[in-house]
């Protein structure tokens, strides 16, 4: 469960590529996402369309109130991103 906690938290704040999220998802061999998400959550990300940037920041918007909600942190830090994004203006 402490590698998906991680795990959610990299793609929310987008230090993990949407496409490696999927392909994560996918290959979920136990059916743990589906577990810690619940059913009906884990379907909206297998549904979503990774390729679209406005329903995957909707998508990463649920998901972080459903972390903080129901796996809170002790620290904001893991709402940190790790990486910086630097837009030449």
């Amino acid at each position: 469960m402490n590698n998906i906690f991680t795990t959610m938290w990299e793609f929310i704040r987008g230090d993990l590529p949407s496409a490696h999220f999927e392909e994560l998802l996918y290959k979920n061999a136990n059916n743990e996402y589906e577990k810690y998400l619940g059913h009906s959550l884990y379907f909206e990300c297998i549904e979503n369309s990774y390729d679209n940037r406005d329903t995957t920041f909707l998508l990463k918007q649920k998901l972080k109130a459903f972390q903080q909600l129901n796996h809170p942190s002790k620290c904001k830090c893991i709402e940190i991103p790790n990486t910086i994004h630097i837009v030449d203006i």
